[in-house]
C-alpha cells in the first residue's frame, strides 16, 4: 500500500511538472541451450526466456527545476512473459532524487550504494551469464543457491541514498534500507551501505576504483550479524577494457554460526567496430562452521560476441560454463554438478 501511494505521488509529479516526461524501456530475450550432468536429470534441454539480470522493461522518468534544486523522478517496471510462479509485472524503480550543489538524495525504490559496481564491471551483465547469478537462478540445480555468484548484489531496495559531488575524482555513496520490510518487526535488519569511487582519464589510460562495504545489525539479540568488504578496479586502454573485483563477507547467527563468503570476478572486454568481444570468470566459496558441511563452491567461465547492428538492437551470442561442489567433513564430497550454457540473444531499446 505505501509503495503503490508513493507511486501515485511520484505520478502526480511527473504530470504536473512543465517538462514532460521521456519514456524509454527495451526487450531483452534469449533462447538457452543446457548440457547439465545428466546425474540431476536434466541434460540437454532448451529453453526460451527473459533475462532476469537485465530484464525487459518500459518506464518514465523526468526532471524538474526548483529554484536552486532540481527534482529528478523515475517510475520504471519490468515485464517478464516467461515468469510462471512469479507476477509478470513488477515495479523496478520508484524514486525521487534531489540534487543541488550538495549532492543527491534519493528516497524509494532505487539502486542501493554498492548495487551498480558489479554492473558496471561485468560486460555480460545484459546476459544469462550475467555474474550476479540471478539469471541462471533456479535453471541449472544448485544455483538457487548461486544467486550472488561472483559478487554481493541487493539491487532495488526502498531506501534512502546519498552521493555526493565528486572532489577530485572522487565521490562519497551511501544509502540505508530495512530490506523491502515495512511492518514493525523487531527482527528486522538494518542494512547500511558505504562506498568510495574514484575514477580518472590519463589520457590513453582511463583508471575507475571503487571501495565499499555493507553491514548489517538486528534489533534484537536473535538476529543474525552481517558484514561485506569490496575492493573493485576497471582499467581502459582505448578499446580494450579490463576489471577485477573481490568481496569478502562474514556472518554470525545467534547460535555462533560463522559463514565466510569469498567472491571474485575478473572480466575483459574489446570493442572492434559495431562488435564487443567479452571474457568473464566468477568464483564464489562459502567455509561453513558446522560439522558435516565444510565448503560449498562455485564457479563459472563464459565468454560471448554481440553485434550491434544499431544504436538500439543488438543480437548476441553467448557460451558459459557452470561449477558445483559441495565438501563436507574430511573431504568427503557431498554433490556436485557441471553445465554449458549456449545462448541466443537479442536487444531492443527503445
Amino acid at each position: 500500500m505505501k509503495k503503490m501511494l508513493f507511486v501515485l505521488l511520484v505520478l502526480g509529479f511527473a504530470f504536473t511538472a512543465n517538462a514532460a516526461p521521456t519514456l524509454y524501456g527495451k526487450i531483452n530475450k534469449e533462447v538457452r541451450m543446457y548440457d547439465e550432468d545428466a546425474d540431476w536429470g536434466q541434460a540437454n534441454t532448451s529453453m526460451f526466456q527473459d533475462v532476469q539480470g537485465s530484464p525487459s522493461r518500459f518506464g518514465f522518468k523526468g526532471s524538474e527545476k526548483l529554484g536552486n534544486m532540481t527534482v529528478k523522478y523515475r517510475l520504471e517496471a519490468k515485464w517478464d512473459s516467461s515468469a510462471t510462479n512469479t507476477t509478470p509485472i513488477q515495479m523496478r524503480h520508484a524514486h525521487l532524487s534531489f540534487v543541488d550543489s550538495w549532492g543527491t538524495l534519493t528516497i524509494g525504490q532505487a539502486f542501493t550504494a554498492t548495487a551498480k559496481i558489479g554492473k558496471k564491471l561485468d560486460p555480460l551483465s545484459n546476459t544469462g551469464a550475467d555474474l550476479a547469478g540471478g539469471t541462471l537462478k533456479g535453471n541449472t540445480r544448485e544455483m538457487v543457491t548461486a544467486n550472488n555468484l561472483a559478487y554481493l548484489y541487493r539491487s532495488r531496495k526502498d531506501l534512502i541514498k546519498y552521493e555526493s559531488p565528486k572532489f577530485m575524482g572522487f565521490q562519497l555513496l551511501t544509502s540505508y534500507d530495512r530490506n523491502d520490510v515495512t511492518t514493525r518487526n523487531s527482527n528486522t535488519a538494518h542494512r547500511w551501505e558505504k562506498a568510495i569511487a574514484y575514477g580518472h582519464d590519463f589520457g590513453a589510460f582511463k583508471l575507475d576504483a571503487w571501495v565499499a562495504s555493507v553491514t548489517e545489525h538486528g534489533e534484537q539479540a536473535s538476529k543474525d550479524d552481517f558484514s561485506m568488504t569490496r575492493l573493485a578496479a576497471r582499467f581502459g586502454f582505448g578499446d580494450l577494457t579490463l576489471a577485477v573485483m573481490m568481496d569478502n563477507a562474514e556472518e554470525t547467527s545467534n547460535a555462533d554460526v560463522k559463514t565466510e563468503d569469498a567472491r571474485m570476478m575478473l572480466t575483459g572486454k574489446y570493442k572492434m567496430g559495431k562488435n564487443v568481444f567479452a571474457v568473464t570468470y566468477g568464483k564464489h566459496e562459502t567455509d561453513l562452521s558446522t560439522a558435516g558441511d565444510k565448503t560449498r563452491e562455485w564457479s563459472q567461465m563464459a565468454a560471448g560476441i554481440a553485434h550491434n547492428y544499431t544504436k538500439n538492437f543488438q543480437f548476441r551470442v553467448t557460451y558459459a560454463a557452470y561449477d558445483y561442489d559441495w565438501q563436507g567433513a574430511a573431504t568427503t564430497v557431498l554433490k556436485t554438478n557441471s553445465a554449458t550454457i549456449l545462448m541466443l540473444g537479442t536487444q531492443l531499446k527503445f
